[in-house]
C-alpha cells in the first residue's frame, strides 16, 4: 500500500509527455462498498482490505468491485470465525 508521499514521489517522476492510466482505491471506497452491501466493517478492517488487495492484486484481473466485495465478505467471515473460536 502506498502512502501519499510515495504516490507524490512517483507522480513527480513520471514523464509528462506520456499518457498514464492509474486507478486508486481507498479505505473510503471499501467502507462505502460495505455500506452498500449492508455490511459493517471498521476503518481498521477497511485499511487491512486495501492492503490485502494491493498485495494480492493480479495484473490480468486487476482490482474491481468484485475483488473488494470478496475481501469484505472474507474479513467478516474471519471475524465471526475468530469470535466463535474465542467463545469455546
Amino acid at each position: 500500500m502506498a502512502s501519499v508521499h510515495e504516490l507524490t514521489t512517483l507522480v513527480n517522476s513520471l514523464d509528462p509527455t506520456q499518457e498514464y492510466a492509474i486507478a486508486l482505491w481507498s479505505t473510503n471506497d471499501v467502507l462505502d462498498k460495505a455500506k452498500e452491501m449492508q455490511k459493517r466493517i471498521t476503518k481498521a478492517e477497511a485499511n487491512a482490505i486495501v492492503e490485502k488487495v494491493d498485495r494480492k492484486q493480479d495484473c490480468s484481473e486487476g482490482i474491481n468491485w468484485d475483488t473488494i466485495e470478496f475481501y469484505i465478505r472474507d474479513t467478516i467471515e474471519n471475524r465471526l470465525k475468530f469470535k466463535k473460536e474465542a467463545t469455546k
